[in-house]
């Protein structure tokens, strides 16, 4: 049976008044087929976005200097910190709404375009007080330049939104494919030309351009000649508590971007950019992908308690399964890894891989709450765990920082081993799932991991002892650690592992 929306006609909308919805397409029913198809969509896309960025990140770092990563992740940080004000958490109200009508969009999308202008603004006339910040006066031209990708961004932020709302994720996945794609081919043609980091300045600009095109074309809808202030105040309270949670988040726990820049100067930062970029991969590749199909799925169903708890239990397992294996196995064989993979010159890479990795896997599984929160429509309490939680990091990374770039490494992960067990616990509150009940779900994809580990690193060691070459070392480690984890699932099956085939192998329209 296919479990439907909440909203009983698409054509009106109860909180923004009885306007017809004649541009807003209907919202996509929620049934199994349809999210193993999303997911299997986001999932394709993801890889390949994420396969093209880390390929490109490999080839610009031995084309570039570890300055170059630094100055441009300035800029990068500074955009980031200002989409939060460009987009007010508008597009998550909009997913997250059980009905909405062409006014209400309209009046976001206009909305949106006016913060795009104003956060372009700010980054372009505040790039020297920016770049003093991060301690590399030398990032001010970059970060002007940068600005262009707030003001551009803005034109397709809605359109994005719907498309999530509705599902339409094979649009989502070629949108990001597109942009990342014309990111790397611009960015490594215009590096080989010599133009140093300006070839990443603006192959990131053409990439935003690029997707923006696509994601106007893909979403089907247009904006009509209304601004209703009344339909924005439906959403502030839920879009705000979104908004500031981002902000808070983001300010907090990219504080450490900031006190390496500052302290120990722009190369240090190049070198722990890569690393975060290195971890990052993997969960933006899987974790971000399941919440970005999930959040609409748990929105419709947010008051059955039952299918939210079964069906987060699963999406955490389906993390685990793919993510503890990924960033662990990477800290195991850390150092055959970057010999191989980045070259001679990123070797203070090695021991940050050792503590951010597995830092980055619990990470993963604690983006799993804040879906929940926004799914539940409690972005109070997102705000909240966000401002605690990002405090308690803030203070670890000053800590850590006494020992240099390792210090702050190690911090990391003790900040995440803290806590992910209370997060987990805080946000299951909400529908009664107790953290016992996780901890017995994630057991399996725990074990199968360390198993894991064990032996990659053993294998990686035990070559690299003979002198035998790092290329060699890691291909040996990662096919044993393959060979050891996919053996243990065969002897465990953990429910992901039926979830992922099943992505893997449904089409869409299956019934629940």
């Amino acid at each position: 049976m296919t479990r439907r929306t909440r909203a009983t006609d698409p054509n009106l909308s109860a909180e923004t008044g009885a306007v017809p919805n004649d541009h807003v397409p209907p919202d996509e029913e929620v049934s199994t087929g349809t999210l193993a198809s999303g997911t299997r969509w986001m999932v394709v896309g993801r890889l390949v976005t994420q396969a093209s960025r880390f390929l490109v990140s490999i080839i610009l770092a031995r084309l570039l200097t570890p300055e170059a990563f630094g100055i441009v992740a300035v800029a990068m940080t500074t955009i980031l910190a200002l989409e939060v004000l460009k987009d007010l958490g508008t597009g998550s109200a909009l997913i997250q709404r059980a009905s909405v009508d062409q006014r209400l969009i309209s009046s976001v999308f206009y909305l949106n375009i006016a913060m795009g202008v104003l956060s372009a603004g700010i980054m372009a006339l505040g790039a020297p007080f920016i770049a003093g910040v991060f301690g590399s006066p030398d990032a001010a031209p970059v970060v002007r330049a940068l600005s262009l990708v707030l003001l551009i961004g803005g034109l397709s932020q809605t359109h994005h939104a719907i498309l999530r709302r509705r599902m339409n994720f094979n649009a989502v996945a070629a949108i990001d494919m597109t942009g990342a794609l014309t990111t790397g081919i611009v960015s490594i043609a215009l590096a080989v030309a010599g133009l140093g980091v300006w070839a990443m300045v603006w192959g990131n600009v053409a990439g935003v351009v690029a997707g923006t095109v696509v994601a106007l074309l893909r979403s089907g809808w247009q904006p009509s000649a209304t601004f209703s202030p009344a339909a924005l105040r439906s959403i502030a309270a839920f879009s705000l508590n979104t908004a500031a949670f981002n902000l808070t988040t983001f300010v907090l726990r990219n504080s450490d971007k900031v006190l390496v820049g500052r302290w120990l100067g722009a190369s240090p930062l190049g070198i722990y950019t890569l690393a975060q970029r290195t971890i990052s991969y993997p969960v933006e590749s899987i974790a971000q992908v399941l919440m970005t199909v999930l959040f609409p799925a748990f929105s419709r169903l947010q008051d059955d308690h039952e299918a939210l708890r079964n069906g987060y239990l699963r999406a955490l397992g389906a993390i685990a399964f793919v993510t503890l294996p990924v960033m662990v196995g990477a800290a195991a064989v850390a150092t055959p890894l970057v010999h191989t993979v980045f070259g001679d010159q990123w070797l203070d890479l090695i021991p940050l891989l050792w503590f951010m990795a597995p830092a980055g896997a619990l990470a993963a599984l604690m983006s799993a709450i804040n879906t929940l929160y926004s799914a539940k429509g409690r972005a109070d309490w997102m705000f909240r765990w966000g401002l605690a939680s990002g405090a308690f990091t803030l203070l670890a990374f000053a800590v850590g920082l006494q020992w240099g770039l390792l210090g702050l490494a190690i911090a990391y992960l003790v900040a995440m081993t803290v806590q992910t067990p209370v997060g987990l616990a805080v946000a299951g509150s909400l529908i009664e799932l107790p953290l016992g009940r996780v901890l017995r779900t994630l057991t399996p994809y725990l074990l199968m991991t360390m198993t894991m580990a064990a032996g990659a690193w053993s294998t990686a060691t035990w070559i690299e002892s003979t002198g035998a070459s790092h290329p060699l070392a890691l291909a040996a480690a990662v096919g044993v650690g393959a060979l050891l984890y996919g053996g243990t699932a065969l002897l465990l099956r953990p429910p992901a592992v039926k979830d992922v085939a099943r992505i893997v192998t449904s089409r869409r329209g299956g019934g629940a």
